[in-house]
């Protein structure tokens, strides 16, 4: 027994040693290289797989066969493969010729990844064929794969032309200029070359600087270059840009195209510009009044349409007992301004921040909004004196004196008319 497991764990050893040779890990290969799929669906190899719950297995022996197709012959790559239940050995072959072993490793029941490093040569430019057959013919020859994928330098790569960032507002102003910007990058692992940009820009639209049409002779590997032309609206309405278009060519003269989605641009009025002020009390009594006024000036050059204020929270605490909380306009004009006034009443104590908020267009489509600053109102309860008001309050003060200064003038005016009666 003894004697038994002793050569059992000189195969063992023997095997690992055999496999440690052509196995790699994924932080063995350069952070440059990119990635050339080959296959990605999950494929079943061996007989019992079923013995672990997967669908029924394969004969003993089966092998799968990956085509795929190179641009040219890359230096040196890595072969990736993810396989859960790894088979103690399975030959991988590639174009007929030995290429290694999948990776040594035991019923863990997770996906993991195998690299193998492949000889240079290995695969060549064109269709190339990836062999994987079962090994031993016991229940270590099942396993799964998936996500098989060649890991090949950068240069190997065709050149790989995108757009990474545009600067389209939809919406202008008519008659005020605005940019429109394009960025293309070579994300690929070669220069491109013939590098042409082309924008079909509507008539109504007047090129100030710039060209729609835009050619390099190339753009480097990690290059980026930017598309820009100033334009100037003349007509309102909506308007669209054809698709931007872009071709180029690689070293061995294959050529590339894409094109963008096709833009809707909106050509508005000279928009209105609305600012709003909210005036009113910090503090107040339950049963008392207060007043609140909301300014709104239109400070822009467009007339304001369908304007909407209204006093927000206008909260069920509070009665209004003159004018309106809310109220809209039909149109504001340039450089006028409007006063909302109304005068509330509280009835319970509360603690709250109000600001007036206003809503309102351009007439052709577009909708705004401003806010005014918070302001924090205090409600208390009602004053001992019993009266509906606060004597102390700023109101009542003027009130007071306004009625004091009139008691003194009466009274002034009651002595001169006695005095000039007698």
């Amino acid at each position: 027994m003894r004697e038994n497991l002793v050569h059992a764990s000189l195969i063992i050893l023997f095997i690992a040693g055999l496999t440690s040779v052509s196995c790699a890990t994924e932080e063995s290969i350069p952070w440059d290289y990119a990635p050339v799929p080959i296959g990605d669906k999950q494929v079943y190899i061996g007989d019992s797989l079923n013995d672990w719950g997967f669908d029924p297995g394969r004969p003993v022996g089966i092998e799968y066969t990956y085509v795929f197709d190179l641009e040219s012959t890359p230096k040196n790559a890595f072969l990736v493969i993810e396989l859960f239940e790894v088979s103690i050995r399975d030959d991988i072959k590639i174009n007929g010729e030995n290429a290694g072993y999948l990776c040594l490793s035991q019923k863990s029941l997770n996906w993991e990844g195998c690299v193998i490093p492949l000889k240079p040569g290995a695969v060549t430019a064109g269709k190339n064929r990836l062999t994987i057959k079962a090994g031993l013919e016991n229940n270590y020859d099942d396993f799964l794969m998936r996500n098989v994928r060649l890991m090949v330098p950068p240069l190997f790569v065709r050149p790989d032309i995108a757009v990474v960032r545009s600067v389209y507002n939809i919406t202008q102003i008519i008659g005020i200029p605005f940019n429109m910007e394009v960025s293309i990058a070579n994300f690929g692992g070669q220069h491109a070359f013939g590098v042409q940009l082309k924008q079909d820009i509507p008539d109504v639209f007047q090129v100030l600087d710039g060209n729609p049409n835009y050619t390099n002779r190339s753009l480097n590997a990690g290059g980026i270059v930017t598309y820009a032309v100033r334009l100037n609206a003349t007509k309102l309405g909506a308007f669209e840009f054809q698709p931007l278009s872009y071709s180029f060519y690689d070293e061995k003269g294959k050529a590339y195209s894409n094109v963008t989605p096709t833009l809707t641009v909106f050509v508005h009025p000279e928009r209105p510009v609305l600012k709003v002020k909210r005036d009113g009390p910090s503090e107040g009594f339950v049963g008392g009044l207060g007043n609140v006024s909301i300014t709104v000036s239109n400070v822009g050059n467009g007339t304001a349409y369908d304007v909407f204020i209204r006093d927000f929270p206008l909260l069920d605490s509070f009665d209004v007992v003159g004018g309106q909380a809310n109220y809209t306009l039909p149109t504001l004009m340039p450089m006028e301004s409007f006063v909302l006034f109304y005068t509330y009443s509280p009835k319970e104590v509360v603690d709250i921040f109000s600001r007036a908020e206003v809503y309102y267009g351009d007439g052709v489509g577009s909708n705004y909004s401003v806010v005014s600053d918070d302001t924090h109102l205090v409600v208390s309860e009602r004053p001992a004196s019993g009266l509906p008001f606060d004597l102390g309050s700023f109101d009542v003060r003027i009130f007071a004196v306004a009625v004091s200064v009139m008691l003194v003038v009466a009274a002034f005016l009651y002595f001169l008319r006695e005095k000039v009666a007698s």
